[in-house]
């Protein structure tokens, strides 16, 4: 059976911040307008839960300039599950909103990894052994 709870659980995610606002929702019968509303932000909806450190673009795709941590994801797969999730959110489907918030998570990791990825030094090259310690 596929419900909420299983799916948040095997995520690992049921205890998250919107984890426990799904949850909460599929218990009450609802979501809150304060529950849509943060949903509907990009600084407070799931995307902006992840990480500050989430690349994110100057402007909003319709032009409009905000802060960066107001603006909305640089990567377009994670922009179009921010704005699913704040439909589902609104939809009042605590089940879609548990799935959408995984595929959330699993593609904010990989963007925030490709982000770190820029910053970390490599030595895959060949380094003599130190002849003092020999």
């Amino acid at each position: 059976m596929n419900t909420t709870y299983d799916t948040l659980k095997k995520a690992g995610i049921l205890k998250s911040y919107w984890g426990k606002i799904i949850r909460g929702a599929e218990m009450n019968g609802r979501f809150t307008p304060e529950n849509e509303h943060e949903a509907g932000e990009w600084q407070t909806c799931a995307c902006g839960h992840q990480s500050a450190n989430i690349p994110r673009a100057a402007r909003t795709s319709w032009g409009e300039e905000h802060p960066a941590s107001y603006a909305e994801p640089d990567d377009k797969l994670l922009r179009e599950y921010g704005v699913r999730f704040a439909h589902n959110i609104s939809d009042n489907n605590p089940l879609d909103a548990a799935r959408t918030l995984v595929q959330i998570e699993k593609r904010a990791a990989k963007v925030m990894g490709a982000e770190l990825d820029k910053y970390v030094v490599r030595l895959d090259w060949h380094v003599p052994p130190d002849p003092d310690t020999e």
